[in-house]
């Protein structure tokens, strides 16, 4: 079994969706692969956006495509670093992301693109145009034919594994449901290490949870778990929902384009702003840029470098911090988490 298509997109989520939408706007042949249940998966995510995030899905989808998410809007984030706190204002949105990855997948199962679930690539030769392909749950393999290949498989991308030999360079985090405790959001950035724990109302429930970025600590699952627990007991309140885990960029491996056939965006591009984990405007963002590069526009590294060049640079800087926290707190005997 063969399928051709002008674009093999790999990431059925919001960025994935994005871009396959705005190419068959262009009257692009597209595909996606999804792993999961692109109509089923729920993705870890916070949800939390600004202006920003807001402006982007409006350019993409419309503002009507907007209005119909389950967001909730508020103005204040509390920000908090030991006993010192300040409030960051401007319109910020705390939005089901379920909610929001569905309303793209419709529009661009709406446009006429096609999907593939339960499926991902195993071999990508791009020199020929062809990725092996493997569907789960029919246990079959087939082959897809291409003229570009797209990751937008998260944080861990295979596309990226294939293409590159290595795995992406990753932070993590934890996440749970609770009730809605009050309208302000809260980040509260860890003391010893880079990281925070969040509670972000988003109307009728809100979520908490731990984004947690030591570089090479292999018990930062549960790290993540036990300072998720600890800021929940601080807050007064108790997770109703299952915890879920999973991968973020962590800004320090950022990577656009491989070679002149294949590329990147959202998480499998390593797009992230790592001081609050936000990643939904770069998911928007990215599709935008690439879907104008690919129609003529502006070179898709070019048009992100701004954003890029930001991303490295707070990266590279949280590790200097980090660095200079261990080190202090190892010369006071105490154990580093």
């Amino acid at each position: 079994m063969e399928y051709k298509c002008e674009y093999l997109i790999v990431g059925g989520g919001l960025a994935g969706c994005s871009l396959g939408y705005l190419l068959r706007k262009s009257g692009a042949d597209v595909l996606i692969l999804e792993r999961l249940d692109a109509k089923k998966k729920d993705k870890l995510c916070a949800g939390l956006t600004g202006t920003a995030g807001q402006k982007e899905f409006i350019s993409i989808f419309g503002e009507p495509a907007w209005n119909s998410l389950d967001f909730f809007s508020y103005s204040v984030l509390r920000e908090q670093l030991g006993g010192k706190e300040i409030c960051r204002t401007g319109k910020l949105f705390g939005i089901n992301r379920k909610v929001m990855d569905d309303a793209a997948l419709q529009c661009y199962l709406d446009s006429g693109g096609r999907l593939i679930d339960h499926a991902t690539v195993r071999t990508i030769d791009t020199d020929e145009g062809k990725a092996r392909c493997i569907n789960f749950q029919k246990k079959q393999e087939f082959d897809v034919y291409f003229s570009k290949i797209i990751g937008a498989d998260g944080a861990r991308s295979t596309v990226r594994r294939l293409l590159t030999g290595k795995v992406p360079d990753c932070a993590f985090a934890v996440e749970s449901d609770v009730p809605f405790c009050g309208d302000k959001g809260i980040l509260s950035y860890l003391s010893h290490s880079i990281g925070y724990c969040w509670y972000l109302p988003r109307g009728k429930d809100a979520t908490v949870g731990c984004g947690y970025y030591h570089y090479d600590n292999k018990n930062i699952a549960s790290i993540c778990i036990e300072e998720m627990k600890d800021f929940c007991l601080q807050m007064g309140i108790t997770p109703t929902g299952k915890v879920r885990g999973a991968f973020l960029p962590s800004g320090l491996d950022v990577l656009l384009r491989f070679g002149s056939s294949a590329y990147f965006v959202g998480d499998a591009a390593g797009l992230i702003k790592n001081t609050s984990g936000e990643g939904i405007v770069y998911a928007l963002l990215s599709a935008r840029l690439l879907a104008e590069a690919l129609s003529g526009g502006t070179p898709y590294e070019e048009a992100m470098a701004p954003y890029t060049e930001a991303i490295i640079k707070k990266a590279k800087d949280a590790k200097k911090i980090q660095f200079l926290k261990c080190f202090k707190i190892l010369a006071k005997g105490t154990p580093a988490r």
